[in-house]
């Protein structure tokens, strides 16, 4: 497998959801491509930081629905009702057998039961961290398989996948691993741009900070970088930002980047800089970055040219 294969599989993987062959396919890769492990652990932190958020129902709704789901079943192999049932009914309309419908029936008994016990149970969280009282949930469901038993019940195995709507403060824990996550999509540089714009006040975290240098650096989208220097603006002071400014001079083919990169560069006068302000004027094109940089390299005391 390559890179992108398996990064357009790790959400799979972590939930379990890919074959023997293909999980063992993915591990393989994963012990030799050490930026592709760096992309699971992210993968997995989302995960975690979503798992934070999951309500459990109360334990009478899920016993509540494995009562009516054997009741229901248990009548349909028992009794037979005055009225057609609704998948009588469903079964009546077309020509074919209708025994697979029944496993279906099961699982959608299932999932009204418990959906009906979730949305009658309230959520009242305190403080900035969660301000959702009950999350939005959309839940896809795949049958795995469908096992009559000798006792007239079903046995059924499914996955869920599960779609949720939280809401807080960007400095809450898992609202920012939420968009640190989102600030890395690279199927969707629209959900880049607006979460690397959240973080911007958030900089002072030094995980945040990172993300916002690796987005400035090599994220392929202009208007995400733009977002990126602009939250690290308060730290163009800091060797590792003035590194990084450095190499968006030397290399990014965004001119309003370059030209945002020489001003904050500039602002602190540092000797380590005229090797790279030496290099830029060699290369760079630009008029107003060329002046810039000839007038830093002049109150340095430095020659505009290299030797």
């Amino acid at each position: 497998m390559n890179c992108e294969a398996v990064r357009a599989e790790l959400s799979l993987y972590v939930y379990g959801e890919l074959s023997f062959d293909q999980e063992e396919a993915l591990e393989q890769h994963l012990e030799q491509c050490a930026p592709c492990r760096l992309e699971c652990d992210k993968e997995r932190r989302l995960h975690v930081a979503l798992d934070m958020t999951m309500e459990q129902p109360p334990p009478t709704v899920l016993a509540q629905c494995r009562r009516d789901l054997f009741a229901q079943l248990d009548s349909r192999n028992h009794a037979r009702a005055a009225q057609p049932s609704l998948w009588q009914t469903i079964a009546g309309a077309f020509s074919w057998n209708a025994a697979w419908l029944k496993p279906a029936g099961a699982l959608a008994l299932l999932a009204v039961g418990f959906f009906g016990g979730r949305l009658a149970q309230t959520q009242q969280e305190g403080g900035e961290a969660l301000s959702a009282r009950q999350p939005a949930e959309v839940m896809a469901t795949r049958v795995r398989n469908v096992e009559p038993d000798s006792d007239g019940r079903v046995r059924i195995v499914f996955d869920e996948t599960r779609q949720r709507t939280v809401s807080g403060v960007p400095n809450d824990e898992r609202i920012r691993a939420l968009l640190l996550a989102a600030a890395q999509d690279q199927a969707d540089p629209g959900l880049r741009v607006e979460s690397v714009g959240l973080l911007q006040k958030e900089s002072s975290d030094q995980e945040v900070r990172q993300a916002l240098l690796h987005a400035l650096e090599r994220d392929n989208n202009p208007g995400v970088r733009m977002k990126a220097l602009e939250g690290l603006r308060p730290y163009a002071g800091d060797a590792q930002v003035r590194r990084t400014l450095a190499q968006v001079l030397l290399r990014d083919d965004n001119a309003g980047l370059r030209t945002q990169a020489i001003d904050l560069l500039t602002q602190h006068r540092q000797s380590d800089m005229v090797g790279v302000l030496q290099e830029l004027m060699q290369k760079e094109e630009n008029d107003y970055i060329r002046l810039r940089t000839q007038r830093a390299l002049r109150e340095m005391k430095a020659s505009v040219d290299t030797f």
